[in-house]
């Protein structure tokens, strides 16, 4: 069968078999292959591209609710909306790359160098369940970066305990090093504006008043009880410390429920969550094909504590949460508190921001994750190719 005979065999397929291979497709990448063997084939996938991503995205793209709330940060239509538009999908799978970067900085600059209390170092990667836990506390502070000021506030006040301990952990990253390709956050920098500065300046103290408030504490920094682990105290991400980490923000920083009066304790749904089916891909996670499926030795890690589905919970719709561990291994003496921040993460943090721009192969957020008029091109087809591998040369 000669290749003209091929595609015109497929060009006479009914569009509903065509659009169910679509829907079938493992990847957007393989959807993107599959759009531009034909012309036909690229039409039903521009017509129908929302239908698409509904089918093909809980393979790929964790925490999609996340995801769409950055839309519409970013412009696009309401997180409730019922339908997207194709420059909408494509931008979807756009902040997917962009959130892939970050987790691959994370990986190269600091998950590396990861050791837990007894000496045991972390795979070089975060695993397949700390993975969701940063990627949506990216989502989170890209987002609340774009919104202006009286939404921030709004969106700061309604964040949860967990919430608010996972953004101040994360807001020791570099996050321009990567979300700069954002028009808005290019601007700020453009600007002499550091887009988040927010994380301490508003943030921070929302934390330390919520600490007081339900916990009596006089400061956040009492609420750390656990000595640091690996680069400015991840505690809120690692398996192995999120039983800790749920009795922290339940209990005020014990690891068993204190025998109190005052103040009474928090109901748990006010300051802790678990999360939704979206949070985990079905599939393998996008840029992460060699997976953090093998063996380790670390407390926690998923050789020794399976995923286990949660429905205990204030979701009650949810399947698969934030699973946490118990494990023996834990500290709280508050030993080599400081000794974390000289590690080779820290030193990375400084010098990522010179060399990584260098080159494409060392820097994961070139300019194939460009943001530049993310809705404005109504013929873009190949932009998924270019979303994956890089623009097209004309």
């Amino acid at each position: 069968m000669t290749v003209r005979t091929l595609s015109s065999s497929m060009n006479s397929l009914p569009n509903e078999l065509s659009l169910a291979i679509f829907c079938s497709l493992s990847s957007f990448s393989d959807v993107a292959y599959f759009a531009t063997t034909c012309h036909h084939y690229r039409q039903l996938w521009t017509e129908h591209s929302y239908i698409i991503y509904q089918h093909v995205a809980p393979r790929t793209i964790p925490c999609r609710k996340h995801a769409r709330v950055l839309l519409a940060d970013q412009g696009g239509p309401s997180p409730s909306s019922g339908h997207l538009s194709f420059q909408h999908v494509l931008q979807l799978i756009r902040n997917d790359k962009v959130v892939e970067g970050g987790i691959a900085h994370f990986n190269n600059h600091c998950a590396s160098f990861i050791r837990n209390d007894v000496g045991l170092r972390h795979p070089p990667y975060l695993t397949n369940t700390e993975r969701p836990r940063m990627i949506r506390a990216l989502y989170q502070t890209w987002g609340v970066a774009l919104v202006d000021p009286t939404a921030r506030k709004q969106r700061i006040n309604a964040y949860k305990l967990k919430d608010l301990a996972v953004l101040i952990e994360l807001g020791w990253l570099p996050h321009s090093d990567y979300l700069e390709s954002d028009p808005t956050i290019a601007d700020m920098l453009q600007a002499q504006h550091d887009p988040f500065e927010f994380i301490f300046v508003e943030i921070y103290p929302r934390f330390e008043q919520l600490i007081k408030d339900l916990h009596d504490h006089e400061h956040a920094g009492t609420w750390h009880l656990l000595k640091e682990y690996g680069y400015q105290g991840y505690i809120t991400m690692w398996d192995a410390y999120q039983e800790q980490f749920r009795c922290m923000t339940l209990f005020g920083g014990l690891v068993e429920k204190p025998k109190r009066s005052w103040p009474p304790l928090p109901p748990p749904d006010t300051v802790w969550y678990d999360t939704s089916d979206d949070d985990l891909a079905e599939g393998v996670e996008p840029g992460n094909e060699h997976g953090p499926r093998s063996l380790c030795d670390v407390p926690g890690c998923c050789s020794q504590n399976p995923v286990i589905p949660r429905t205990d919970d204030s979701d009650r719709d949810s399947s698969e949460s934030d699973d946490y561990y118990s494990s023996d291994e834990y500290s709280s003496d508050g030993s080599n508190r400081g000794s974390s921040r000289g590690s080779a993460c820290e030193s990375n943090r400084g010098s990522s921001r010179g060399s990584s721009r260098g080159s494409s192969r060392s820097n994961p957020f070139s300019d194939k994750f460009s943001l530049k008029n993310p809705f404005s091109d109504a013929h873009a087809v190949n932009d998924i190719f270019a979303i994956e591998y890089g623009p097209t040369k004309n």
